[in-house]
């Protein structure tokens, strides 16, 4: 008996002894803490504006623009007394020219007007006489009806008259202005500006170099209205569109709100002219010299979109799709609709995510 109890004393004793070894390794749930879960680097879902700014080079643009051209009779170019760049007003002299007169022309319609003048008093006594013959007439008369028949005849002589009076009149007056203007272009020797402008453009001509009546000389504007013009094929620009024009070198730099006041968009199916026109009402300082003008607009500006980092979107397979993190750190799949946008603005998702929602960008 005290046999088996010596043995139930021992495997108590070893029971103890392998407990208290066996607790060294056992883990206490209390001391588990968030620090063994994934830490995921997330973005935000929420709305926001989006917008892509633009920038891009302009033309300083004058829509106040004068063609000065020679209108007269054939001459040789003498001299232009003004240069590209200068500043004109009303009555300065701009080209001068040598004019050789056509004698034989001005005495053929001199001739001509002589001529008309000699044929129209002639017929005018023709008709006086045939005036006097009718009176004579009717004065012969035997009857009341015969004396009708003659005045009805002598009626018709004076409608005839007046009718070659007024046709005869306007073709002499005709002549004379002919003449007159052909007088007035030898006395075209000299070009004078009928406006207040700047010279933009000078056509070459060579001393005594012919030219004929229509010949471009020179283009100007007026300084005093100003618009700027970008191109705009693409179409970005909308019509009342707010931009930011800047103009000048670096250290005298001017920057002035603006709006777009024509585009290709605002014309009927788009078509028509590739060029936007921006008006600027005020620069923030004076305009030194017009270098390098420049405009900054949004291109693209939405309000109220879902707007997230470029990094949370995965293509694959032609689809999109993002990571979502719940609460709970559960990790799920979701494909999203993707509309636009790029690394530097966002990208706006149209569908497939909610505002609030956490989206992983450190896959």
């Amino acid at each position: 008996m005290s046999r088996i109890i010596r043995i139930f004393s021992l495997l108590i004793a070893c029971l103890f002894t392998f407990s208290a070894s066996a607790s060294e390794y056992l883990i206490d749930v209390t001391s588990l803490t968030q620090e063994t879960a994934a830490n995921y680097k997330t973005v935000e879902v929420k709305k926001d504006t989006f917008q892509k700014l633009q920038n891009g080079a302009v033309q300083t643009y004058y829509p106040n623009e004068y063609t000065v051209k020679y209108e007269g009779a054939a001459a040789q170019f003498v001299a232009f007394h003004v240069k590209r760049n200068d500043e004109v007003k009303v009555g300065d002299l701009i080209a001068t020219f040598s004019i050789q007169r056509d004698e034989v022309e001005i005495t053929r319609r001199t001739m001509n007007i002589q001529k008309s003048e000699e044929t129209y008093l002639r017929t005018l006594a023709q008709f006086e006489e045939r005036l006097l013959s009718a009176d004579e007439q009717i004065a012969r008369a035997q009857s009341a009806f015969e004396r009708e028949i003659r005045s009805l005849e002598k009626e018709k002589i004076l409608i005839e008259r007046e009718k070659y009076i007024f046709e005869t009149e306007n073709q002499i007056s005709d002549q004379k202005k002919s003449l007159e203007e052909l007088l007035e272009t030898y006395e075209n020797t000299s070009i004078y500006a009928d406006f207040n402008g700047i010279i933009s453009e000078i056509t070459y001509l060579r001393e005594l170099q012919w030219v004929s009546s229509g010949t471009q000389l020179l283009k100007a504007y007026d300084p005093s209205v100003i618009m700027y013009r970008a191109n705009d094929d693409q179409g970005r620009m909308r019509y009342n569109m707010e931009v930011m024009v800047s103009v000048g070198r670096a250290d005298s730099r001017v920057f002035g709100k603006g709006r777009v006041v024509a585009c290709p968009m605002a014309q009927p199916g788009g078509s028509g002219d590739k060029f936007a026109y921006i008006r600027v009402d005020s620069f923030s300082g004076p305009i030194k010299t017009q270098t390098s003008p420049q405009v900054s607009y949004y291109a693209q500006y939405l309000e109220d979109v879902f707007v997230v980092d470029r990094e949370a979107i995965t293509q694959h397979n032609g689809r999109y799709h993002v990571y979502k993190l719940s609460e709970d750190g559960m990790v799920s799949k979701r494909y999203v609709g993707f509309a636009f946008g790029s690394q530097q603005t966002g990208v706006i998702l149209i569908d497939g995510v909610k505002d609030g929602e956490k989206l992983i960008i450190d896959r």
